[in-house]
C-alpha cells in the first residue's frame, strides 16, 4: 500500500521449559517465563535478535479456549524511511484467513469450544462441530501505523481450502461480508462430491458485520426467517466465492455448477437474486467492468 509493506505472520514459541526432564523443573521454568521468550523477534541485516514488539502491543481473545499457542502478528514496514522502520501489533491465536481492504486488515481465528470432563461418566465430553465459531479481528492501517479497531464473531468456519479463504471476506462501504461453513460435516475436495461414502455437504451462511463501539456486530445473515432458502442446492457445497460491489457470486459444486447471485444492496436484508446453471465447475470468478463476471 503506497510505500508501506504489510506483513502478516504466525509465530509458534518453542519454550526451553518444554525440554526439561521433570514436572518440577518445568513448573519452575514456566513460573519464571518472560514475555520476551514468547513474543516474536526480528534480526536486522544479520544483527542481534530484538523484540518485534512489547507485550502491551498484543491482544488476547478470552473466549477462545484453544490450547494451541500461536501468535499472529501484523507488521507494517515503511519502505521510504531509512533503516528498518516498523509498527507491529499481535494477538494470541492462529489465523485461518487474511483479508486486506484499502484501509483495514481483517484476520479470522477459529474459536475452539473447550472440552469438559464428566465426573459421573468418567469421560471427556467433546463439543459438537456445529458449535464452532470464528472470530474476526479488524486492524486499521494508516500510513505505516497499524492499530486495533474491533472484533466480532460468526458461526462456523472457513472450510477446507485455505487458498480460497480470503475470497470469503469482503469489505464494502461500512460493512464486512463473510461466508462460512456451518454444518457438522463437509467436503474437503472435489473428490468428495463424487464419493458416495463421503459425509454430507456443509451448508453455508452469509454474515454481514458492521463496526460500532469497538465491535463487529451482525446486521444480517442469510439464510434467515424471511429468506430461508439455503445457499446452494441439496447435496451441494460452496466451492468459490467472489464479491463485487453490492453483489456476491457463489459457485457450488457437484460437477454441475449453479452460479448464485446474491443481492447485497440492502446490507440489512440480503437475498438471492438469481442463479445460472452451467456444465463443469468454476474454479475462479473474476469481476469485470460494466457488471460482467
Amino acid at each position: 500500500k503506497g510505500n508501506t509493506a504489510i506483513l502478516v505472520s504466525s509465530h509458534y514459541p518453542r519454550l526451553q521449559a518444554e525440554l526439561l526432564q521433570t514436572q518440577q523443573q518445568r513448573d519452575a521454568a514456566f513460573n519464571n517465563l518472560t514475555a520476551a521468550e514468547i513474543l516474536p523477534s526480528v534480526r536486522i541485516n544479520g544483527g542481534a535478535r530484538q523484540p518485534l514488539m512489547t507485550e502491551t502491543q498484543c491482544f488476547t481473545q478470552l473466549a477462545n479456549t484453544s490450547n494451541n499457542i500461536t501468535i499472529t502478528t501484523i507488521t507494517t514496514i515503511d519502505l521510504a524511511a531509512p533503516g528498518f522502520s516498523q509498527t507491529s501489533r499481535c494477538f494470541l491465536g492462529g489465523t485461518q484467513a487474511v483479508y486486506v481492504a484499502p484501509n483495514n486488515v481483517y484476520l479470522s481465528t477459529l474459536r475452539y469450544p473447550q472440552s469438559k470432563y464428566d465426573q459421573q461418566q468418567a469421560r471427556w465430553i467433546y463439543p459438537d462441530v456445529s458449535e464452532l465459531r470464528t472470530d474476526i479481528h479488524k486492524f486499521a492501517i494508516d500510513g505505516s501505523t497499524v492499530s486495533y479497531r474491533a472484533s466480532g464473531d460468526v458461526a462456523g468456519h472457513f472450510g477446507w481450502t485455505p487458498e480460497r479463504n480470503s475470497y470469503q471476506l469482503s469489505e464494502y462501504k461500512n460493512d464486512l461480508r463473510v461466508v462460512t461453513f456451518t454444518g457438522t460435516t463437509g467436503w474437503g475436495s472435489l473428490d468428495d462430491a463424487n464419493n458416495p461414502k463421503a459425509p454430507p455437504a456443509s451448508p453455508a451462511t452469509l454474515s454481514i458485520l458492521r463496526e460500532a463501539d469497538g465491535k463487529l456486530s451482525a446486521v444480517a445473515t442469510l439464510p434467515n426467517a424471511q429468506h430461508p432458502t439455503p445457499i446452494g442446492l441439496p447435496n451441494e457445497q460452496i466451492y468459490a466465492v467472489r464479491f463485487m460491489g453490492d453483489r456476491g457470486y457463489v459457485v457450488t459444486f457437484r460437477r454441475t455448477d449453479p452460479l448464485y447471485i446474491l443481492d447485497l444492496s440492502n446490507p440489512t436484508d440480503p437475498l438471492q437474486a438469481g442463479e445460472i446453471k452451467a456444465s463443469g465447475y468454476s474454479d475462479y470468478l473474476f469481476p469485470m467492468a460494466n457488471g460482467l463476471l
